[in-house]
């Protein structure tokens, strides 16, 4: 089981990969949109920690320490919790920003965030949310 949840993690690095390309973009003048909602504190440290949580994992999954396992599991939480957030500032808001004084085109407020598909987002947040739950059952010792 740990090595499906490894397997998540890298399925989860490809969709984050692809939906941080279409956020990573914004504010570049050949950019179609200019605008985030999205800290750029938030969008270094998400991915971050899921590449700290992987590594973690594999450390677990070479030693079988319950602390290094509970540490994955808070690791893989708290990413989850900062992709929630970024979530909730995406889904069902507005495509554009107000618009700041001398926008010179739409792009200047079009928002990156919104270009990411929504099954994308969706199924991004689904397999954290899996992730976690089956972290927190292989630290507990509930699976093996």
């Amino acid at each position: 089981m740990s090595a499906f949840v490894l397997s998540l993690v890298i399925v989860q690095g490809l969709l984050g990969g692809y939906q941080w390309s279409c956020v990573a973009g914004a504010d570049r003048t050949d950019s179609p949109t200019r605008a985030t909602r999205l800290s750029p504190f938030v969008l270094f440290v998400h991915p971050f920690l899921a590449l700290v949580g992987a590594i973690v994992w594999i450390v677990w999954m070479n030693t079988g320490s319950r602390g290094v396992a509970w540490t994955g599991f808070a690791i893989f939480a708290t990413g989850l919790v900062l992709g929630a957030s970024m979530g909730a500032r995406t889904v069902g808001r507005s495509r554009y920003v107000s618009a700041p004084a001398g926008a010179d085109s739409p792009a200047d407020v079009a928002v990156a965030e919104r270009t990411i598909p929504t099954p994308a987002l969706a199924l991004h947040g689904l397999i954290g949310l899996a992730i976690v739950l089956l972290s927190l059952f292989l630290a507990m010792g509930r699976i093996g």
